[in-house]
């Protein structure tokens, strides 16, 4: 399921421009042929063209996405655990997510997490561990703070800015079954 999910994503981003434009070559295509103007059929040209572009960046995103989620062990246990907007999470790891590009992380050695509001009161997360420093995307401040809740409790030390936790702290505060 989880992949399906993350293929759709990319589906949904690059489907309202494919079709109208497959519908716009073709319209091109069918008053050229029954008219003959010579602009008609340099436009189609060019739609064709720009069509072949989207559907690269379409099936380049689309592998990069299928090679992310190989490189995920056990991904079926993701069903079961939280999630927040793209990520998943589970007890000791997660599949952090902003966009579409997602990566797994494990939740146990995380020391900061800090929230930035971005364009149009979209929040980010940024999350440091020993290694690194990554993020994901999150709706709202009230998934945010569950979020910082679970974090809290899984390690106490974790310093936390431009949040206050709430919840329980478990899974179920980020809608797990």
């Amino acid at each position: 399921m989880i992949k399906k999910y993350y293929q759709s994503l990319n589906s949904l981003l690059y489907g309202p421009f494919m079709t109208p434009l497959v519908f716009l070559v073709f319209a091109l295509a069918f008053f050229y042929q029954k008219k003959g103007i010579q602009e008609l059929r340099y436009a189609m040209m060019v739609g064709t063209a720009i069509l072949g572009v989207i559907l690269v960046m379409y099936y380049t995103k689309k592998f990069k996405i299928s090679r992310a989620l190989k490189s995920i062990r056990n991904i079926e246990e993701y069903e079961k655990g939280g999630v927040i907007d793209r990520s998943w999470i589970l007890n000791d790891r997660m599949i952090a997510c902003i966009g579409l590009d997602m990566h797994e992380e494990s939740t146990m050695d995380i020391q900061v997490m800090k929230v930035e509001e971005g364009a149009h009161g979209k929040l980010t997360i940024y999350l440091t561990n020993k290694e690194k420093t990554f993020s994901l995307s999150c709706r709202d401040k009230g998934e945010a703070r569950r979020f910082a809740g679970y974090l809290q409790k899984r390690n106490p030390n974790i310093k936390l800015e431009n949040i206050q936790p709430e919840g329980n702290g478990t899974l179920q505060d980020l809608g797990a079954l």
